[in-house]
């Protein structure tokens, strides 16, 4: 099943993209969730695999359907569309069999109208959150038209500027293809672009004429605005926010529309507070966002590992690298193999906002083959970046235990930095050593990762306020994945009361962890700790 999965790779700017619009929907969930009669759905047109690859950090980032699935409180339904079979594949082998999805193969254009937007009734008191960020022209005019129509539902919508530029907004208009320049209009609706983006020059040339000028992007992105609120119908459409590359061209400008004056207001304070704050603004470049359940994000200044123990069997990381091996300039192009990434120290200090940042999710920061002084810089920058706090989890807590005595401190092995939690995970009784030695630790946190958990384990040896004081329990997912029992589980928890230790359950499990969720006896465990 993972083998279906296929990651999409996305810049910055595109993980900007993605925080503004879970935070909208965020709030825009919990303001219809208040109102009783109303049903709220959530629309993604270019729905795409599900999960992105980070081509800044080279981390797995959850995509837009993800991002809206973990909205709290919940999307009633979920239609997701997508025209490329393999994305639509990746999505089912994601998200499993769920009532509250629907998946859809085909083009955005046509499903919208005649499967989706009936579905979305004034009348009915149902209302819609939709997504449509083409990469290029391949939207029509008619689907913004009848969203507008409907006046149920809140659109964010990728204005794919460079796409025009490249291909239909051209300095010589007359030199444009005719198929460009048929897109074009079907995506704004009408010859009305051709005003919007050329004008006359005052100035003749050679032969007394005067020319035609292409006007800049930000006049024709405004002609656009006013399209949505005059012709589409949309009272409520702020400025949107330019999206731009490495050389601060414009790649596309991220627009939201609403009939309703309180969205458009909540969307305008997200857009403000997103400006100037991608790959070279002093916010946070929004690589800081992770699917893993008891962290906010991750980072990983070290890829690539090896196997140590019983553990590591299915290891997801090994799985997800070794598909791109080989693959020119990818991230992963050397697979699982172990690799330091310098550019990757400082990443945390981009992000402004406070965070929960699990370090290598993708190897072993105590790997053998990483210098102490690459560590030591590791170390440096969770120092510095004093407003998040740093999860290092390790199968090496032996190594774990020298360098914080070797290099963090003069005494016994102690830890000066405290916002850094050190960790160990434990899948059976038999690695129970490991918790033992990270327990001896002076620590914010001491916590334990006990995924997979493949056997009962006994830490009530090691759980208290001076010894382990968090513990995570899960079962192994994806293909060919070891069963977890639930008296396992049950014993943890009953251990983790008594010693009044914070339990976490993260998973059951299984070859689709979506199906099984991870309810506990009717609840759910989300016990965080309090360091010290």
């Amino acid at each position: 099943m993972t083998s279906m999965i296929r990651p999409d790779p996305v810049g910055e700017w595109s993980e900007v993209k993605l925080e503004i619009i879970r935070k909208y929907a965020s709030a825009y969930s919990k303001i219809l969730s208040s109102q009783a009669r109303f049903e709220h759905y959530y629309i993604d047109g270019f729905a795409g695999s599900g999960v992105h690859l980070s081509k800044a950090s080279g981390e797995l980032t959850p995509g837009s359907p993800i991002n809206a699935l973990y909205v709290k409180p919940p999307f009633r339904r979920h239609f997701l569309i997508d025209l490329d079979s393999s994305q639509i594949a990746s999505l089912k082998a994601l998200l499993g069999d769920r009532p509250d999805i629907e998946l859809f193969e085909g083009d955005c254009n046509r499903v919208l109208l005649d499967k989706v937007l009936p579905e979305v009734r004034y009348e009915q008191f149902r209302r819609a959150l939709c997504l449509l960020d083409p990469y290029g022209l391949h939207l029509n005019w008619e689907v913004v038209a009848a969203i507008g129509k409907t006046r149920t539902i809140d659109l964010f919508l990728n204005f794919p500027i460079m796409d025009m530029s490249r291909n239909a907004l051209w300095t010589e208009p007359d030199k444009v293809r005719a198929h460009e320049a048929e897109r074009m209009t079907a995506f704004w609706g009408d010859e009305t672009w051709r005003d919007a983006a050329y004008a006359v020059s005052p100035q003749e040339n050679l032969f007394g004429e005067k020319a035609t000028e292409k006007l800049p992007n930000s006049a024709i992105v405004e002609a656009f605005r006013q399209r949505l609120k005059t012709v589409a119908g949309f009272e409520h459409v702020p400025a949107p926010v330019p999206m731009k590359n490495k050389t601060q061209a414009d790649i596309y400008y991220l627009f939201f529309a609403s009939p309703n004056a309180t969205a458009g207001k909540i969307a305008r304070e997200i857009f403000d507070a997103s400006r100037g704050g991608g790959p070279r603004g002093r916010g946070a470049p929004m690589s800081d966002h992770s699917a893993i359940e008891w962290t906010d994000a991750t980072w990983n200044p070290v890829t690539g590992c090896n196997k140590v123990s019983p553990g590591c069997k299915h290891c997801y990381a090994q799985v997800f690298s070794e598909r791109f091996r080989g693959v020119p300039g990818h991230p992963f192009e050397q697979g699982f193999d172990l690799r330091l990434w310098p550019e990757r120290i400082e990443l945390p200090l981009r992000w402004r906002q406070p965070k929960l940042i699990f370090v290598n999710s993708m190897s072993d920061l105590f790997h053998e083959r990483v210098p102490d002084e690459f560590i030591a810089r590791v170390f440096g920058t969770m120092r510095q970046a004093s407003w998040h706090r740093f999860q290092v989890l390790t199968k090496r807590p032996e190594r774990m235990a020298r360098f914080v005595r070797d290099h963090l401190t003069d005494g016994p092995p102690r830890i000066t930095h405290p916002n850094v939690w050190l960790g160990t995970s434990v899948e059976s009784e038999r690695y129970v050593g490991r918790a033992e030695i990270v327990a001896s630790l002076d620590a914010a946190v001491r916590f334990l990762s006990c995924e997979p958990l493949l056997g009962p384990l006994d830490l009530r040896h090691v759980l208290g306020r001076t010894g382990i004081n968090w513990v995570i329990v899960g079962g192994e997912s994806g293909h060919g994945a070891r069963p977890m029992d639930a008296e396992w589980v049950r014993e943890i928890r009953r251990q983790c009361r008594t010693a009044r230790v914070p339990f976490f359950f993260k998973q059951w499990g299984g070859p689709q962890k979506s199906r099984t969720g991870r309810i506990l006896d009717k609840r759910t465990y989300d016990g965080m700790p309090v360091a010290r």
